[in-house]
Formats: C-alpha cells, sequence, structure tokens
C-alpha cells in the first residue's frame, strides 16, 4: 500500500524553486562544449543534479492533512530556445551521429552516441572551428532575440541596436571586415599566443606580429591582443574577435 505524502505551502514553495534551479543547472551543463552526449554522462549527470542532498532530514508535526493544489509554471513558447553549444551543433549534424550510424549498420543509437562522442574529443581545434563559428553565430542571435523578448514581456524597450553603434564607433579598426579573418562581436578566444601579451593600438599592428600559433584577434579597453588557437567563447565585456579561416 503506498503513501501519499503531503506538503505546506512552503514546502511545495520551496521544492519547486529547488527543481527549477537544478533543471536550470543541468540544462546549462548540457549545453556546455564539454559535455558528452553519452549515456555514462547522463547517468552522472542526473545522479549529481537530482538528488536530496539539499535537503534537511527531520520531523514535523501536525495534527491535519494539508491538501495542495498542484501548480505547475508554464513555459512561454514564444521565449527564444537556448542555443546549442559547438559540441550539440556538429553531434547532430550529418557529420556527426548520423554519420556513425551510416559508418556502423545496424548500430544501437546510444551506441552512435557515445561512438561520436568518442570522435569529437579526437576532433583538433582547426576540425571544430565550423561548429563553434556555428555556436556562437547561435548564442548572438539567442541574445537579441532574448533582449527583444524580454523587452515586450516586461514591456519596456532595448537599447540594444544604439549600444552595438556605439561600440563599433569605439575605434575605426573596429568597422574592418579583414580578409583572411571572420569578425565576431561579443566573442573572444581564451589564452595568448607565443606572441606575447603585447597590447596594439591597431589592428593591422597586430595582424603582422601573429605567429604559427596564433588563432585570432580580441579588441578591447581600445587595445588588440593575440590569441593562441582554440575555441571561440561568448564574451561579457563586449569584445571583439577577428579569428582565423
Amino acid at each position: 500500500m503506498s503513501t501519499q505524502i503531503t506538503f505546506t505551502p512552503d514546502q511545495i514553495s520551496y521544492l519547486r524553486d529547488w527543481f527549477v534551479n537544478q533543471s536550470k543547472q543541468y540544462v546549462e551543463t548540457v549545453m556546455d562544449d564539454d559535455f558528452e552526449a553519452d549515456e555514462e554522462t547522463f547517468e552522472r549527470l542526473c545522479g549529481s543534479t537530482f538528488n536530496v542532498s539539499g535537503f534537511r532530514e527531520g520531523i514535523i508535526e501536525t495534527n491535519r492533512e494539508i491538501k495542495v493544489k498542484k501548480t505547475r509554471k508554464k513555459k512561454d513558447p514564444n521565449e527564444p530556445k537556448r542555443p546549442k553549444s559547438a559540441y550539440m551543433c556538429w553531434l547532430w549534424s550529418d557529420d556527426g551521429v548520423n554519420k556513425v550510424k551510416e559508418e556502423n549498420e545496424g548500430i544501437a543509437h546510444k551506441d552512435s552516441v557515445s561512438k561520436a562522442s568518442a570522435k569529437w574529443k579526437e576532433m583538433t581545434d582547426d576540425d571544430k572551428t565550423p561548429w563553434t563559428i556555428m555556436s556562437s553565430n547561435e548564442k548572438e542571435k539567442y541574445i537579441s532575440n532574448m533582449k527583444e523578448y524580454t523587452a515586450k514581456r516586461d514591456g519596456t524597450q532595448t537599447n540594444s541596436e544604439e549600444s552595438q553603434e556605439s561600440n563599433d564607433d569605439t575605434n575605426e579598426d573596429t568597422n574592418e571586415d579583414i580578409e583572411g579573418f571572420t569578425k565576431m562581436v561579443d566573442k573572444f578566444i581564451n589564452g595568448y599566443s607565443s606572441a606575447g601579451k603585447n597590447k596594439f593600438d591597431t589592428l593591422q599592428d597586430a595582424i603582422k606580429a601573429m605567429s604559427e600559433d596564433s588563432g585570432g584577434i580580441v579588441y578591447h579597453d581600445n587595445k588588440y591582443t593575440i590569441r593562441k588557437i582554440g575555441p571561440v567563447k561568448l564574451s561579457k565585456k563586449n569584445e571583439i574577435l577577428w579569428i582565423k579561416k
């Protein structure tokens, strides 16, 4: 015989907030570039995210049963979808799981995902660059769409276009489209190349100083720095990146 457990309104409120936060953490981890979408990894993530470690055991005395009407906050269908990570962009493309299935006829879906995950680990940063750029473009579009969505939802106006124009006018070089490079707004590459941590006044000076392991140039605080080859990341400092094609 099963036992029906009831909760007080405060407990329901606590549980609701807890599940929202845990779900958010779960989604953010899955969407991260370093997440491996195989069954074992998902099991570990579920085990570490959804557990009772955040609860305190105790005894509650009550003289009556409290019935609480279940409520669930509905997700707004108009809210922009979260962008996919570079790994997820590749995994569900024709070059990811689908290609593994083509090369291994009759393979189970979960096994094909595991094989694809292993293949991604073996890929070089250069191999991943197209998917990194695709993910960055998705994130850029997501940020823009979320600003518009939030403004409409809250009944406020957004000045994103004016802010972007202000950023572009900071330095004439930031408006340049350089041959052999792809310009990306609000993006950066972490880590400096062997060219050093020197800061350059112009984009052309930075390009001339680039070395073999240089992956791109980042503009921030009116200066240009040379970064090593690596994954493109979302910037919260209004940085501008010129990545080598």
